[in-house]
């Protein structure tokens, strides 16, 4: 996986078909973005373990929200 921090997003690129290319947002409350983004048409795809979870747009964009550092 190769990733890269821009301070507002980060992007991680790793092998495999499930995914490829990915957004990373960082937000002050994963649960709370999560909910507002599915409230809008956003789905989940994916649960991961830690305060991360990948989702997709109505467009088919699939993207991650994570846990930003305080």
């Amino acid at each position: 996986m190769v990733g890269f921090e821009t301070g507002s997003f980060c992007l991680f690129v790793e092998n495999g078909k499930a995914h490829g290319p990915v957004f990373e947002f960082l937000v002050a409350d994963v649960q709370r973005a999560k909910a507002h983004l599915l409230a809008s048409g956003v789905v989940l795809e994916e649960e991961l373990g830690m305060p991360r979870c990948y989702l997709h747009d109505p467009q088919g964009v699939v993207f991650n929200i994570g846990q930003a550092r305080v």
